[in-house]
């Protein structure tokens, strides 16, 4: 027969056996399962750490590149605002030029005085009134009712309605008029600008195309 002492303690060798190979069991899942976890912990933080750098460098490119874009337009807008500004001196340098130069003119007494003429028969012309008021330079009042007197009967002679021009002694032009006349019917109501001011600036407008294809090389 078999020990009992025997069979005991080839029992408990089997039963110690079985728990090492449980324990071992064991701390190689914890093992495995701590490292499963400490490498996902570290995939995670890599991945959030580069998910944030990937953000901020994305946030920081776009900031640039909107910078960029501001500074762009800024300096379009000043490079264009520099040459309006210039194209704009350029054209009020030539208009004071012109101005110079229609003043200088109208210093001659026979000029000055059939230029007058001109401008009071178009607006005759214009107006076909029987009344019109005239307003002058407060310097040119008896010059312009001398010529007045001459073109009345010019007037009449065209074969047109006969016009009283009437100089309006009390309100005279501006000295920024320049020269020329205003004539006026029905109380102010119906107005021809013939100052030189006027005349000038229509001028200007009619011909500024053309300047600006000389000055600045723009094509109308």
């Amino acid at each position: 027969m078999i020990d009992t002492q025997e069979i005991y303690d080839e029992r408990m060798r089997k039963f110690k056996k079985a728990i090492y190979l449980f324990q071992e069991k064991e701390i190689k899942d914890i093992k495995e399962k701590s490292e499963e976890e400490q490498a996902y912990e570290h995939s995670k933080i890599i991945r959030e750490d580069k998910e944030y750098y990937e953000g901020a460098y994305e946030k920081k490119f776009k900031g640039i590149e909107v910078e960029v874009k501001i500074q762009k337009s800024r300096k379009i807008n000043e490079m264009r605002m520099s040459k309006m500004r210039l194209r704009f001196e350029m054209i009020e340098k030539i208009q004071q030029e012109i101005k110079g130069k229609i003043l200088s003119v109208l210093q001659n007494q026979n000029t000055y005085e059939e230029l007058l003429r001109k401008l009071l028969i178009q607006g005759m012309i214009k107006l076909l009134e029987e009344k019109v008021e005239v307003q002058c330079l407060k310097k040119d009042l008896e010059l312009v009712k001398k010529v007045a007197a001459r073109c009345e009967q010019e007037f009449a002679g065209m074969g047109e309605i006969k016009t009283k021009l009437v100089v309006n002694e009390n309100r005279c032009l501006s000295e920024n008029d320049l020269g020329g006349v205003i004539l006026c019917s029905y109380a102010g109501r119906i107005v021809c600008n013939n100052t030189m001011r006027v005349r000038l600036e229509y001028a200007l407008q009619l011909f500024l195309p053309d300047i600006r294809s000389q000055l600045f090389g723009e094509r109308s």
